[in-house]
């Protein structure tokens, strides 16, 4: 009698036990797709740490140390004070119009717009585009605005005495620019960086006006001065015209996008025409029909937290007021090749928002913004044509 009742027993234990480490299983599989940030880790940090990893490690020869505008790490920082972020979205999106225009341009057009677009406060004329909204750049400014990326140029790593520059990075620029002695003023502009003496520098030179490179200058010839090339270009805002992507862009290709784990159910032709890397609009721009799924998956996820009002063109915002720590679902942007490029917590909230918007339309270029590029390495391989990605790094 006693076996007769100990074998049910040991079987609904056992059913029992399978089925608590099923569901075991499953939330612990769930839980592997989400991460708990404290919030206050999503504010701007006061104390500069410095790069995460040593980039001569990876097997890179050179290097350049970059900093945030408005980081710690930036010297142009000191004493100036961050934009606010209305100024920062509204620079964003003239960014953003800037780069479509540069993308309406046929590669055949003597130059794309280079006319950089200003901030609603910007009042000067010798302004031009700078990292934040509301704030001044002019190469090697006086004022040390904190709209300047700190880099150290090559010219000044030759062992010489070129001088030290402060410049932005910006991937979308066709040119490197920096005033040269001599430069009186005007035209030139005062500024604080010793300007940069190609004389000083042993790496620096001419080009013969019957130089292959002085040939190939094509629009941008300007004749010849003292047997050395002379080049120009001219900054006019062009029309409108369809035409190939303008090769100064850096164009990478959207396969898909993971919420949580889960892909995205979008047809990989809504990304066909491709996403620019920019180093300096803040936002990524997705097509509408991606956009609307990643924003439909993102809201459905958050449903614990406070709905907040729209920001400008996020609009996907939470108050967290009062929150000590929150649960983020992971995003992932996954690239030809099936590269995942899985974002930080900072790159998907910005300001309490979620840090995507949409382009016009499913044909638009998108933009992947510089949000979305923190604490990522990028590395761009021009020669061959292709790009890497290293989380962590920054």
């Amino acid at each position: 009698m006693a076996s007769t009742v100990v074998v049910p027993l040991l079987l609904l234990l056992l059913l029992f036990s399978s089925c608590a480490t099923l569901i075991a299983d499953a939330a612990g599989a769930d839980e592997l797709n989400y991460i708990v940030v404290a919030t206050s880790s999503l504010k701007a940090k006061a104390v500069c740490e410095g790069p995460r990893v040593n980039s001569t490690s990876a097997g890179f020869t050179n290097g350049v140390p970059v900093t945030r505008p408005h980081g710690p790490c930036s010297a142009a920082a000191a004493g100036n004070s961050e934009p606010s972020l209305v100024d920062t979205l509204r620079w964003d999106q003239q960014r953003a119009s800037y780069i479509q225009r540069m993308l309406s341009v046929s590669v055949n057009a003597s130059m794309p717009p280079k006319v950089p677009a200003k901030s609603p406060t910007d009042k000067s004329t010798l302004k031009v585009a700078s990292t934040d909204p509301a704030a001044e750049f002019l190469p090697g400014t006086a004022k040390k605005k904190a709209s300047q990326l700190s880099i150290d140029p090559a010219a000044t790593a030759d062992g010489g005495s070129a001088g030290e520059q402060t410049m932005v990075l910006d991937t979308a620029s066709v040119f490197p620019w920096l005033q040269c002695a001599p430069c009186p003023v005007p035209p030139c502009h005062p500024q604080a960086d010793t300007l940069y003496d190609p004389a000083l520098s042993s790496t620096s030179g001419t080009f013969s006006c019957n130089s292959s490179a002085c040939r190939q200058l094509g629009p941008f010839a300007n004749g010849c001065a003292n047997n050395q090339c002379q080049y120009r270009v001219r900054y006019v805002v062009t029309p409108m015209v369809k035409g190939k992507l303008n090769p100064a862009l850096y164009v990478v290709r959207l396969q898909a996008i993971t919420v949580a784990g889960q892909q995205l159910s979008v047809p990989p032709t809504i990304f066909a025409a491709g996403s620019v890397m920019d180093s300096r609009a803040p936002i990524t721009r997705l097509p509408p029909t991606a956009y609307q799924a990643l924003r439909s998956a993102f809201r459905s996820r958050m449903t614990m937290y406070r709905a907040a009002p729209p920001k400008e063109h996020l609009d996907t915002c939470y108050d967290f007021t009062g929150v000590s720590s929150i649960r983020l679902p992971k995003i992932a942007l996954v690239f030809d090749r099936n590269a995942a490029v899985e974002l930080d917590p900072s790159g998907v909230l910005f300001d309490g928002c979620l840090a995507f918007t949409s382009t016009i339309d499913d044909h638009a270029t998108g933009i992947i913004g510089n949000v979305q590029q923190r604490t990522i390495e990028v590395l761009y391989d021009v020669g061959g044509g292709v790009m890497a990605f290293r989380r962590g790094a920054c």
